[in-house]
C-alpha cells in the first residue's frame, strides 16, 4: 500500500476566525492530523485492500519468530508483579515508578529534539512547540508564536502536496527536514481548485471493510468476542481477538454514532477539516473499540508501506537489547490474557515490535516504558501497523525525548507539570515541597508509560485516544486531573503515606470512573501559550544552568588543580626539610671521623706501596718460571716430532709389505681355483 501523505497543521490564526470565544483563553485543543493516500493526491488511484480482516493476512504482516529457549523470558520467584525499569535497564521494585536516570533538569540536546521532526508526517503544533521543536525555534520565536496562536486549538491539519521523500534514521520516506508551512483553512474552502475525492467505487477495501464492520453493530461485537476466545486460533481473526481478549472495552451501544464514525473512516481529512469540534467531542467520548486501531492510524498518519517493509526487514535481525526485552515481557500487562502467556502470541508480538524499534532507533534502543506504549497498539492493530504508529508517536508526537539517554523531552514535561501545578494547585505544590516529595518520585512513570503502569487497560485506551487527538501534552491534563481530584486528601498526608498514595491510591477512584477521568482532564485549562512560555523558560533555564555548570566545572577543575599543586609543594617542602636535617647530621659525623679516616688512609697507602713491591718481585719470578717452562716444552716437542717421523717410516714399510702380501694372496687364490677346476674335471672323468 502506498504510504499516506503527511498533513500540515492548520495555523492558529485560522482557528481564530472559526470560533466566537476569546482565542487567548482557549485551552490547548485537538491535534487531529488528517492523512490522505498518496494515490489520491497524485494519481487518484484506489488504495489496495487493508481492512482489519485483510490486514491480519497481509503479506506485510509480521511473521512471528519463535522465542528460542535460550532467549525465553525467565521469571524469578518475585517477578509476579509488573516491575518497571529505570531508563535503559535499571531494575526497581514492584511498587517503584519509572524514574529517569538523570532527574535534574539538564539541557536538552537540540540535535535530538530537532531530529525527530519530519516533513512528511502530521506535525501537531503542540509537538513543535515543545519536546519535538528545535531549541532555536523555542527561544527565538516563542513570543511571535504566542501572538497568533495563543491558547488556540492546535488545528485540524490540511494535507499539503506530497513532500519529497527522504529518510529518517535510515528508512526511506521519512525526512528530517523542516515541516511544510501550514495551509490556511480558506485555501481549502475557497473556490480555488482542490483535489476531488475519488468516486465511491474507488475507495479502498480498507474503508469498505471498516464500513461493513460498522454495520454489524452489537451482533458483530458478540461475534468478535466469540472469535477471540475460540480454542481454535485458525478460526479467529488474531487482530480482533486482541481487542476482545480479556479487557473491558468500551461498550458499543446506541450511544455510538456509527454513521459519524463511518464517515470518519471513509473520508477522515474532510471530517477533520469541516467538523473538528464534533470529531474532538466524539474522540473525547471514546473511539469505538471496533474501529479504534483504524482511527488511530488515520489520526496519526502512520500508515506507511516503507515502514512496514522496514519492520519486516528488521524482524530477523539481532538486537543487543533482546535479553532485557525478554526479561520484561512477563512484566508488561501481566494481567491481560493476550500478554499473560509466556511465549504466547501477545508476548511474541510485543517482542517483535519493541525489538524492531530498538534496531530502528539505536539512540533510544530499549526502555521498558516502550513496552507499555506498544502493548495498547498491538491490541488494536497488527504488528507491522503497531510498529508504524510507535515510530510516529515517538518521532512526530514528541515521545522520543521520553526515552533517549538524556530524556530531554521527559525533563521538559516534568518542568511543565511542576509549573502548572504551582499555578493551578499552589497549596498541593507547597505541601509536596514541604514534605520533600518531588514530581520525579511519582509522575515520571505516568509520562513514560502513558499511565499504562497503573490504570486498567480500557482507561489507558481512552488516554491514547486523546493523545492521538491532542498530542502528548494532554498527559499534563490527565496528571493535573489526578491531583485535582484528591487535592483535599493530599493536603492531609505526610511524606511516607503521601508518596505511597501518589504511587497507588491516586488511581483507585478513576479506575472505576473512566469517563469522569476524561471529563475532568478536559476541564483542566492548559493553554498553548502557557506551554510555549514554559518550554521557552525551560530552554532558557537549561542554557543558563549549562553555562553556570560549565563555569562551575571549570572553576572546580582549576581548584582541584591548585589543591593538587599545593599538596605537591607541601610534600616537596617536607622532603627538603628532612634532607637538610640528614645532611647536617652527616656533616657532623664526617668531621668526627675525619682524623681516624686520615690515619687509616696513611696505613692503607703504606700497605699499597708494599703490595706493589711484592707484585713486581712476583712478576719477575713468574717470568723466569715461564721461560724455563717454554724451554722444556720445546724439547718435548722435538722428541715427539722425531718419534712421529720414525713411526711414519715404520707405517710406510708395513703398508708396502701388506701390498706384497695381498698380491701373493691373490696369486695363491688363482692357483687354488685352477686346482679346484682340475680336481672337478678328474672327478667327472672317474665317474664316467
Amino acid at each position: 500500500m502506498d504510504a499516506l501523505a503527511s498533513p500540515t497543521p492548520m495555523s492558529a490564526a485560522t482557528w481564530a476566525g472559526l470560533r466566537d470565544d476569546d482565542p487567548n483563553d482557549r485551552p490547548a485543543s485537538p491535534i487531529l492530523p488528517a492523512t490522505i493516500p498518496l494515490a489520491r493526491l497524485q494519481q487518484q488511484q484506489p488504495q489496495p485492500p487493508s481492512s482489519t480482516a485483510s490486514r491480519a493476512s497481509s503479506p506485510h504482516r509480521a511473521t512471528p519468530l519463535p522465542l528460542s529457549p535460550a532467549a525465553s523470558p525467565a521469571r524469578d520467584a518475585d517477578d509476579d508483579d509488573a516491575v518497571l525499569v529505570n531508563a535503559h535497564g535499571a531494575d526497581e521494585d514492584d511498587d517503584a515508578e519509572v524514574t529517569p536516570v538523570h532527574t535534574t533538569m539538564r539541557a536538552p540536546r537540540p540535535t535530538v529534539r530537532s531530529s525527530v521532526i519530519a516533513s512528511n508526517t502530521p506535525l501537531p503544533l503542540s509537538t513543535v512547540s515543545n519536546s519535538s521543536r528545535p531549541s532555536s525555534v523555542t527561544s527565538a520565536s516563542a513570543a511571535a508564536a504566542s501572538s497568533d496562536s495563543d491558547a488556540e486549538p492546535h488545528g485540524i491539519p490540511i494535507p499539503p502536496p506530497p513532500p519529497a521523500k527522504s529518510s529518517f534514521l535510515g528508512v526511506p520516506g521519512f525526512s528530517t527536514a523542516a515541516p511544510a508551512s501550514p495551509t490556511p483553512i480558506h485555501a481549502a474552502t475557497s473556490p480555488q481548485p482542490t483535489p476531488t475525492s475519488p468516486a465511491p467505487s474507488s475507495y479502498s477495501s480498507f474503508f469498505k471493510s471498516s464500513l461493513e464492520k460498522l454495520r454489524w453493530g452489537a451482533t458483530a461485537a458478540t461475534t468478535t468476542a466469540k472469535r477471540a476466545v475460540s480454542p481454535n486460533p485458525a478460526a479467529s481473526d488474531p487482530h480482533l481477538a486482541r481487542a476482545a481478549s480479556g479487557e473491558s472495552m468500551q461498550s458499543e451501544d446506541d450511544d455510538v454514532d456509527w454513521e459519524f464514525w463511518g464517515k470518519v473512516i471513509q473520508d477522515y481529512d474532510t471530517i477533520a477539516r469541516r467538523h473538528p469540534k464534533q470529531l474532538l467531542k466524539q474522540v473525547q467520548m471514546g473511539i469505538p473499540a471496533k474501529v479504534r486501531g483504524t482511527v488511530w492510524l488515520l489520526m496519526s498518519g502512520a500508515k506507511s508501506a516503507e515502514l512496514e517493509r522496514e519492520f519486516q526487514r528488521l524482524l530477523p535481525l539481532p538486537s543487543p537489547f533482546e535479553k532485557l526485552i525478554q526479561r520484561d515481557l512477563p512484566r508488561t500487562f501481566p494481567g491481560h490474557p493476550f500478554f499473560a502467556t509466556p511465549g504466547g502470541p501477545g508476548q511474541e508480538a510485543l517482542f517483535h515490535v519493541v525489538k524492531a524499534y530498538s534496531i530502528f532507533d539505536p539512540e533510544v534502543g530499549y526502555c521498558q516504558g516502550l513496552s507499555f506504549v506498544a502493548g495498547p497498539l498491538l491490541l488494536n492493530m497488527p504488528d507491522e501497523e503497531a510498529f508504524c504508529v510507535l515510530v510516529k508517536l515517538l518521532k512526530t508526537y514528541g515521545l522520543r525525548g521520553h526515552y533517549t539517554p538524556h530524556m530531554d523531552g521527559l525533563q521538559l514535561r516534568m518542568f511543565q507539570f511542576d509549573q502548572l501545578l504551582v499555578e493551578q494547585m499552589p497549596d498541593v505544590h507547597e505541601h509536596l515541597t514541604r514534605e520533600g516529595v518531588r514530581s520525579t518520585m511519582y509522575a515520571s512513570q505516568w509520562f513514560m508509560t502513558l499511565f499504562a503502569y497503573r490504570f486498567p487497560l480500557d482507561l489507558v485506551l481512552r488516554v491514547f485516544d486523546l493523545i492521538f487527538a491532542e498530542g502528548v501534552e494532554v498527559l499534563l491534563k490527565f496528571a493535573l486531573a489526578l491531583l485535582k481530584k484528591h487535592e483535599a486528601h493530599l493536603l492531609t498526608l505526610e511524606f511516607e503515606s503521601l508518596l505511597e498514595f501518589l504511587k497507588t491510591g491516586l488511581f483507585e477512584y478513576y479506575a472505576t470512573h473512566g469517563n469522569e477521568f476524561v471529563e475532568d482532564a478536559i476541564k483542566i485549562k492548559v493553554t498553548k501559550r502557557r506551554l510555549d512560555q514554559l518550554a521557552a523558560q525551560y530552554d532558557q533555564d537549561v542554557k543558563l544552568a549549562d553555562a553556570h555548570l560549565v563555569l562551575m566545572e571549570t572553576l572546580k577543575a582549576e581548584n582541584r588543580r591548585l589543591e593538587d599543586r599545593i599538596k605537591t609543594l607541601e610534600r616537596n617542602l617536607t622532603l627538603v626539610n628532612q634532607e637538610h636535617v640528614d645532611l647536617a647530621n652527616e656533616l657532623i659525623q664526617t668531621k668526627l671521623n675525619y682524623t681516624s679516616l686520615r690515619e687509616a688512609n696513611e696505613a692503607l697507602a703504606k700497605q699499597v706501596h708494599d703490595l706493589r713491591a711484592m707484585i713486581l718481585e712476583e712478576r719477575e719470578h713468574a717470568e723466569q718460571r715461564r721461560r724455563e717452562q717454554d724451554g722444556r716444552e720445546d724439547a718435548d716437542k722435538r722428541a715427539l716430532q722425531e718419534r712421529n717421523n720414525m713411526l711414519g717410516l715404520q707405517l710406510q714399510e708395513m703398508q708396502d709389505e701388506l701390498v706384497v702380501t695381498k698380491l701373493k694372496f691373490a696369486e695363491s687364490e688363482a692357483d687354488r681355483d685352477q686346482i679346484a677346476k682340475k680336481l672337478a674335471q678328474l672327478k667327472r672323468a672317474l665317474d664316467l
